[in-house]
Protein backbone atom coordinates (compact mmCIF):
# COMPACT_ATOMS: atom_id res chain seq x y z
CA UNK A 1 0.00 0.00 0.00
CA UNK A 2 1.39 3.34 -1.00
CA UNK A 3 1.07 6.25 1.46
CA UNK A 4 0.59 9.79 0.34
CA UNK A 5 2.40 12.43 2.37
CA UNK A 6 0.88 15.90 2.48
CA UNK A 7 3.27 18.73 1.79
CA UNK A 8 3.60 21.84 3.94
CA UNK A 9 1.44 23.90 1.59
CA UNK A 10 -1.53 21.56 1.92
CA UNK A 11 -1.11 21.41 5.70
CA UNK A 12 -0.92 25.21 5.92
CA UNK A 13 -4.12 25.60 3.92
CA UNK A 14 -5.89 23.03 6.09
CA UNK A 15 -4.70 24.81 9.26
CA UNK A 16 -5.84 28.22 7.95
CA UNK A 17 -9.23 26.84 6.96
CA UNK A 18 -9.74 25.33 10.40
CA UNK A 19 -8.60 28.50 12.12
CA UNK A 20 -10.82 30.77 10.04
CA UNK A 21 -13.93 28.67 10.55
CA UNK A 22 -13.23 28.47 14.27
CA UNK A 23 -13.07 32.25 14.75
CA UNK A 24 -15.83 33.46 12.42
CA UNK A 25 -15.46 37.02 11.17
CA UNK A 26 -12.97 38.11 13.85
CA UNK A 27 -9.48 36.85 12.94
CA UNK A 28 -7.15 35.41 15.58
CA UNK A 29 -4.82 37.98 17.08
CA UNK A 30 -1.10 37.21 16.94
CA UNK A 31 0.64 37.51 20.30
CA UNK A 32 -2.62 38.35 22.09
CA UNK A 33 -2.53 37.95 25.86
CA UNK A 34 -4.05 34.62 26.73
CA UNK A 35 -3.60 34.65 30.48
CA UNK A 36 -6.43 34.12 32.89
CA UNK A 37 -7.18 35.18 36.45
CA UNK A 38 -9.47 33.58 38.99
CA UNK A 39 -10.29 35.91 41.86
CA UNK A 40 -10.97 34.85 45.43
CA UNK A 41 -14.53 35.46 46.72
CA UNK A 42 -15.26 39.05 47.71
CA UNK A 43 -12.20 40.55 46.04
CA UNK A 44 -11.76 43.13 43.35
CA UNK A 45 -9.55 42.51 40.34
CA UNK A 46 -7.62 44.80 38.03
CA UNK A 47 -7.60 44.21 34.29
CA UNK A 48 -4.99 46.04 32.19
CA UNK A 49 -6.86 47.71 29.37
CA UNK A 50 -3.78 48.34 27.30
CA UNK A 51 -0.30 47.01 28.17
CA UNK A 52 1.88 50.13 28.13
CA UNK A 53 4.93 48.35 29.53
CA UNK A 54 4.92 45.77 26.72
CA UNK A 55 5.27 45.87 22.98
CA UNK A 56 7.82 47.07 20.51
CA UNK A 57 9.58 50.40 20.90
CA UNK A 58 10.22 50.48 17.17
CA UNK A 59 8.23 52.88 15.04
CA UNK A 60 5.28 51.31 13.21
CA UNK A 61 5.24 51.01 9.40
CA UNK A 62 4.52 54.23 7.51
CA UNK A 63 0.84 55.11 7.66
CA UNK A 64 0.02 52.75 10.53
CA UNK A 65 -0.28 53.43 14.21
CA UNK A 66 0.89 51.04 16.95
CA UNK A 67 -2.55 49.42 17.33
CA UNK A 68 -1.22 45.92 16.86
CA UNK A 69 1.23 46.25 19.73
CA UNK A 70 0.56 44.99 23.26
CA UNK A 71 -0.42 48.54 24.17
CA UNK A 72 -3.82 47.72 22.70
CA UNK A 73 -4.55 44.35 24.27
CA UNK A 74 -6.46 43.36 27.40
CA UNK A 75 -4.77 41.28 30.08
CA UNK A 76 -5.67 38.95 31.49
CA UNK A 77 -7.88 37.90 28.61
CA UNK A 78 -10.09 35.73 30.86
CA UNK A 79 -11.18 36.67 34.39
CA UNK A 80 -13.30 34.53 36.71
CA UNK A 81 -14.97 36.28 39.65
CA UNK A 82 -17.78 35.67 42.12
CA UNK A 83 -21.14 37.44 41.90
CA UNK A 84 -20.92 40.92 43.42
CA UNK A 85 -17.20 41.32 42.68
CA UNK A 86 -15.79 44.39 40.98
CA UNK A 87 -13.44 44.62 38.02
CA UNK A 88 -11.35 47.78 37.62
CA UNK A 89 -10.13 48.45 34.09
CA UNK A 90 -6.74 50.18 34.28
CA UNK A 91 -6.54 52.27 31.11
CA UNK A 92 -3.38 52.46 29.03
CA UNK A 93 -1.72 55.82 28.54
CA UNK A 94 -3.04 56.24 25.00
CA UNK A 95 -6.26 57.61 26.47
CA UNK A 96 -8.42 56.32 23.62
CA UNK A 97 -9.65 53.06 25.17
CA UNK A 98 -13.29 52.77 26.24
CA UNK A 99 -14.85 49.76 27.97
CA UNK A 100 -18.19 48.29 26.90
CA UNK A 101 -19.65 45.16 28.50
CA UNK A 102 -22.06 42.83 26.71
CA UNK A 103 -24.48 40.22 28.08
CA UNK A 104 -23.58 36.56 28.44
CA UNK A 105 -23.90 34.76 25.13
CA UNK A 106 -22.63 37.71 23.09
CA UNK A 107 -19.66 36.85 20.85
CA UNK A 108 -17.19 39.25 19.22
CA UNK A 109 -18.71 38.54 15.80
CA UNK A 110 -22.13 39.70 17.16
CA UNK A 111 -20.83 43.26 17.63
CA UNK A 112 -21.93 45.48 14.76
CA UNK A 113 -19.13 47.78 13.56
CA UNK A 114 -20.75 49.63 10.66
CA UNK A 115 -23.00 52.70 10.51
CA UNK A 116 -25.41 53.31 12.21
CA UNK A 117 -23.65 51.44 15.06
CA UNK A 118 -20.70 53.83 15.19
CA UNK A 119 -20.47 57.13 17.05
CA UNK A 120 -18.19 60.02 16.19
CA UNK A 121 -15.03 60.50 18.22
CA UNK A 122 -15.47 62.21 21.56
CA UNK A 123 -14.27 65.80 21.95
CA UNK A 124 -10.56 65.89 22.71
CA UNK A 125 -9.91 62.43 21.22
CA UNK A 126 -8.51 61.28 17.86
CA UNK A 127 -11.06 61.50 15.01
CA UNK A 128 -11.79 57.77 15.01
CA UNK A 129 -15.30 56.35 15.50
CA UNK A 130 -16.40 54.38 18.54
CA UNK A 131 -18.55 51.27 18.46
CA UNK A 132 -22.04 52.09 19.71
CA UNK A 133 -23.94 48.81 19.32
CA UNK A 134 -26.68 48.76 21.98
CA UNK A 135 -27.79 45.18 21.25
CA UNK A 136 -27.06 43.09 24.38
CA UNK A 137 -24.93 45.87 25.86
CA UNK A 138 -24.91 45.98 29.66
CA UNK A 139 -22.81 49.12 30.11
CA UNK A 140 -20.33 51.57 28.67
CA UNK A 141 -18.19 51.95 31.77
CA UNK A 142 -16.70 55.43 31.22
CA UNK A 143 -15.93 58.02 28.59
CA UNK A 144 -12.51 57.82 26.95
CA UNK A 145 -9.72 59.28 29.09
CA UNK A 146 -8.94 61.77 26.27
CA UNK A 147 -12.53 63.03 26.70
CA UNK A 148 -12.27 63.36 30.48
CA UNK A 149 -13.23 59.79 31.42
CA UNK A 150 -11.73 57.77 34.25
CA UNK A 151 -8.27 56.19 33.91
CA UNK A 152 -9.50 53.33 36.13
CA UNK A 153 -13.25 52.81 35.69
CA UNK A 154 -14.87 49.96 37.63
CA UNK A 155 -17.90 47.76 37.14
CA UNK A 156 -19.56 45.42 39.65
CA UNK A 157 -20.94 42.19 38.18
CA UNK A 158 -24.05 41.02 40.05
CA UNK A 159 -25.40 38.36 37.69
CA UNK A 160 -23.65 35.07 36.82
CA UNK A 161 -22.56 34.44 33.23
CA UNK A 162 -19.71 34.96 30.77
CA UNK A 163 -19.56 38.61 29.70
CA UNK A 164 -17.82 39.98 26.62
CA UNK A 165 -15.74 43.10 27.37
CA UNK A 166 -14.57 45.17 24.39
CA UNK A 167 -12.67 48.34 23.58
CA UNK A 168 -15.12 50.50 21.64
CA UNK A 169 -12.30 52.34 19.83
CA UNK A 170 -12.97 50.81 16.41
CA UNK A 171 -9.40 49.99 15.26
CA UNK A 172 -8.62 48.33 18.60
CA UNK A 173 -11.68 46.08 18.53
CA UNK A 174 -10.90 45.20 14.91
CA UNK A 175 -7.49 43.86 15.96
CA UNK A 176 -8.99 41.77 18.78
CA UNK A 177 -9.09 44.05 21.83
CA UNK A 178 -11.71 42.13 23.74
CA UNK A 179 -11.79 39.81 26.75
CA UNK A 180 -14.13 37.77 28.95
CA UNK A 181 -15.34 38.12 32.53
CA UNK A 182 -17.00 34.99 33.90
CA UNK A 183 -19.14 35.58 36.98
CA UNK A 184 -19.78 32.59 39.24
CA UNK A 185 -22.82 32.21 41.46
Amino acid sequence: MRRRILGPGVLSIAFLAATCSEHGSVPPVPNAPTGSLTAKPGTSVIVDFGRDHLGSEFAPPLGHDQSVHAKDKISPRDVVIDRGSTVTFKMGVSGVHQVAIYQPGTEPEDIRTVPPFLSPAQTGCPPVPLINDPQNRVAVVSAQVCAGGSAAPSFTFNTPGKYLVICTFLPHFNIGMYAWVTVRD
